[in-house]
């Protein structure tokens, strides 16, 4: 399937104008070129020292960049933890409570172990009372 184009929609008529009068003539784009290869010329014979000595160096220091990241990480992993640990012991805390004072307000009376006791009676009794399909 072909995407529509507008009518009298000509690509190439359209690229040949951006590069004769457009922001990107060959003139400036052969300048830029020319000014690339120099500045890679000056910067090969101006090196303090060798493609070699340079890589490693650049290695050994990644390497210990790396190593620092990852020890930063190792904190981080361990405050993380902490954190996890301090939230789900708050967590645990707040629910006790929640229990404590919500089974006192609604069954003063009731001991535990009555509290939550279904009747099958009462179950079959408000089955009835379901609507139904």
């Amino acid at each position: 399937m072909e995407l529509a184009r507008p009518q009298g929609f000509n690509h190439v008529k359209l690229l040949d104008f951006h590069f004769k009068e457009g922001p990107m003539s060959i003139d400036r784009a052969l300048t830029g070129l020319l000014a690339f290869a120099g500045g890679m010329l000056a910067g090969i014979l101006l090196a303090p020292q060798s493609g070699a000595a340079t890589r490693a160096k650049l290695s050994e220091e990644g390497k210990v960049q790396l190593k620092r990241m990852e020890d930063q990480l190792a904190v981080l992993e361990g405050k993380l933890s902490e954190v996890r640990d301090q939230v789900v012991a708050t967590g645990h805390e707040m629910g006790g409570k929640m229990r404590e004072s919500t089974v006192g307000q609604v069954l003063p009376d009731v001991p535990d172990s009555e509290a939550f006791k279904v009747d099958d009676k009462e179950v079959a009794s408000d089955l009835r009372h379901l609507p139904r399909k």
